[in-house]
């Protein structure tokens, strides 16, 4: 069995996206926070789980001692974690490289 393809040019016509911006349809979350009281109730757990409390906030686990935050689908580099006014900047390490 012998199998041709012909060869076929299309043309295509542009296309064209346009859109108005506006900030009346943009909505924002509210800032959520633990209170002392959740912390104190927390305060036996890790930091990644008492953080996966608050609303869009989850953690990555690959084992014990090893999480990063996430924050409405970005960790990693895409986020700063700052922890008594000291930057703990993540590399583009693996999973495993908390």
């Amino acid at each position: 069995m012998q199998i041709y393809l012909a060869s076929v040019s299309i043309n295509l016509q542009g296309v064209t996206i346009e859109a108005e911006h506006s900030h009346a349809d943009l909505e924002t979350a509210e800032a959520d926070k633990l209170s002392g009281e959740e912390l104190e109730m927390l305060k036996t757990d890790n930091i990644g789980v008492m953080a996966s409390k608050i609303s869009g906030v989850n953690m990555i686990s690959t084992g014990q001692n090893v999480a990063k935050p996430v924050i409405h689908g970005l960790h990693s580099n895409r986020i700063l974690v700052v922890n008594n006014g000291i930057r703990h900047e993540f590399q583009n390490w693996g999973i495993e490289h908390a």
